[in-house]
């Protein structure tokens, strides 16, 4: 086999996204319309690389990215810092990420069958963690900080 031909096991883990509607989508929010740096494509791979690895914080996946020659490649990125990539999470709109999270479910639907898909993937269950606010004189079982309850 041609050593030029092996796919990576980080281009496999993304190789199910449909980049030509996921690219057709971001023009259409026009994401990267000022983007100088860090896209939406290579930041997408990079947090998929990281919870595959189970990288636990942003500052950790800046670092195994400046330590990761291969990873540096497969994204063309040199390195990038915690703050570039937490303001590219505030940035990103939660329904450009259901758009993609949608395209990976309906590509796992089309490779085995709805049945089986929905054995596999079960329930999903969503969180977010946003902070309520709440009054502290009120409930006290809800302590976040000395003055705030959440």
């Amino acid at each position: 086999m041609d050593k030029d031909t092996t796919k990576s096991v980080f281009a496999e883990y993304v190789l199910p996204l449909n980049v030509s509607s996921i690219l057709q989508e971001l023009d259409h929010l026009k994401l990267d319309r000022y983007v100088k740096k860090l896209g939406v494509i290579p930041f997408i791979r990079l947090i998929v690389f990281a919870q595959v690895n189970q990288i636990p914080s942003l500052t950790d996946i800046s670092l195994e990215l400046e330590a990761n020659e291969s990873l540096q490649k497969e994204l063309a990125l040199d390195s990038i810092s915690a703050s570039q990539l937490s303001r590219k999470l505030r940035e990103t709109p939660s329904t450009f990420l259901d758009f993609v999270f949608r395209q990976c479910v309906e590509q796992i639907t089309r490779q085995v069958g709805i049945k089986r898909a929905n054995e596999k993937l079960r329930r999903i269950n969503l969180v977010d963690s946003s902070t309520i606010s709440m009054c502290l004189s009120q409930y006290p079982w809800a302590e976040f900080r000395r003055t705030k309850a959440v």
